[in-house]
């Protein structure tokens, strides 16, 4: 049965981009709240959609979405979608069709969206179709998976994935197993191992729970994915740990890069292998090439720190990239996203806590924050799309332009808006310098400074 006809209405927000932004307000039945979203088929073609959709338990008669399999709603359901009242319109994210129907076993009628193209066609989802499957389930670790970007990134991989199997580094086990019991509600054929990383400033910590990883994967284990958003939040300055960095540089850079090292022998043994850290992709800022270490307090804080260590983790990136051309490397930058890093009582007093969190949060969350559902969904995107391809596969036609300018480069920059982008006013000179390679042999200093010289993967030596 043929869709019926569709028109399309510009969106003000409109920026050209393929990838579908799930809330946009233009939908004239998109819910309050997270979105009530969950992937559809054209009737006439089972095409798999695109897979940053937020999902909603609520939709309890959608299957889950096997990455890398097709998804087929049955006759009733693709009769109801064809007779439902659809439109679709041009969203900053491509095109979205709205259709309202009658969701099974739901006493509501809820708002289901797909993407489709600028003719009313589905969006192929490349993750969803055409990414190479693993004779073994998929393998992810994921570090800052207990709240914030990291959960919802999380939910959304333990939803669409069949059987995964997940690490999950967290700071309490209480934490951990809350999460494990979430997950497993979501999807009961997954298999979820807590790993305890209690304090993630710590490199020490970092390579502690790689060394468990290692270990439970054995000479034959896999990694597929290495997910990184661990978060942390302090006004005091160059706040020094014991290990002599300043926390928030450990944790945005140092022990983010240590677990990958580490964890390089996994990777290297999937065909699949991707890293995804989150941080600030598009906002490099300047370095000090004389003070590398940032022990100056005026090279150091919560906003000299923020630059420093993202133009770090590209170079750094880029580098390894070259060492490892099988693994793929997305840095990215999430936007403002409403999670919940202000309530933590170790960073901020209650005062603080109650007036960002009652008055300021709201308000910016209103105008400007992306729901943490979304992002998350978006983050599994950039987890199994094959336009992020490794830098042994630059000839592919999907391939992204990397964070050098260049096509496939194996290193991807991707801001808010899901678009790849290149920071070449900040990051060229650096390269051109040598700066980068000082870099480079300054991260590998520290770590082993701290660590020792003996690294499992041989980065570097």
């Amino acid at each position: 049965m043929a869709p019926p006809p569709r028109t399309a209405k510009p969106c003000p927000r409109s920026s050209g981009s393929t990838i579908w932004r799930a809330s946009c307000p233009q939908c004239p039945q998109y819910p309050a709240g997270p979105a009530a979203l969950s992937p559809l088929l054209a009737p006439s073609a089972p095409v798999p959609v695109a897979v940053d959709v937020s999902y909603n338990k609520q939709v309890s008669f959608l299957p889950p979405v096997p990455i890398g399999a097709g998804f087929d709603l049955g006759t009733r359901q693709q009769q109801q979608l064809a007779t439902s009242s659809t439109s679709h319109h041009k969203t900053s994210r491509g095109y979205c069709l709205t259709s309202t129907i009658p969701m099974k076993r739901a006493a509501l009628t809820s708002t289901t969206r797909m993407a489709v193209n600028q003719n009313g066609r589905p969006l192929r989802n490349p993750s969803l179709q055409r990414r190479p499957q693993t004779p073994r389930p998929l393998t992810a670790v994921v570090a800052g998976g207990t709240h914030g970007i990291g959960h919802a990134f999380l939910t959304s991989l333990a939803t669409l994935t069949p059987s995964p199997k997940i690490y999950i580094l967290g700071r309490t086990d209480e934490a951990l197993a809350s999460l494990v019991s979430t997950l497993q509600s979501l999807n009961p054929t997954g298999t979820y191992i807590p790993i305890l990383a209690p304090d993630l400033t710590l490199v020490t910590t970092a390579h502690a729970a790689a060394r468990s990883i290692l270990a439970a994967e054995g000479p034959s284990g896999k990694v597929d994915i290495l997910f990184l958003s661990p978060g942390y939040l302090s006004f005091r300055g160059r706040d020094a740990s014991p290990e002599g960095l300043d926390r928030l540089m450990a944790i945005r850079l140092y022990s983010r890069m240590q677990l990958i090292i580490d964890l390089i022998p996994l990777l290297q043994r999937s065909p699949l292998a991707r890293v995804v850290t989150v941080l600030a992709a598009g906002k490099e800022g300047p370095v000090f090439p004389e003070d590398l270490e940032t022990t100056d307090p005026k090279h150091a804080g919560p906003s000299a720190a923020a630059g420093v260590a993202t133009t770090y983790t590209t170079l750094f990136l880029e580098q390894l990239a070259q060492w490892y051309p099988g693994i793929s490397f997305v840095h990215t930058f999430p936007g403002i996203v409403k999670t919940n890093l202000f309530n933590n009582p170790e960073h901020f007093g209650p005062v603080f806590r109650f007036v960002v969190n009652r008055v300021v949060a709201p308000v910016v969350a209103g105008l400007l924050a992306i729901p943490a559902e979304e992002v998350g969904a978006r983050h599994v995107w950039y987890a199994t799309s094959p336009t992020f391809v490794p830098a042994e596969k630059k000839d592919s036609k999907e391939a992204a332009v990397g964070s050098n300018g260049k096509k496939g480069s194996g290193v991807y920059t991707v801001n808010e808006k899901s678009e790849t982008i290149q920071s070449d006013k900040v990051l060229r000179p650096y390269r051109e310098s040598g700066i980068d390679q000082k870099i480079w042999d300054h991260v590998q200093t520290e770590l082993k400074r701290i660590i020792g010289p003996s690294h499992e993967s041989g980065v570097g030596l």
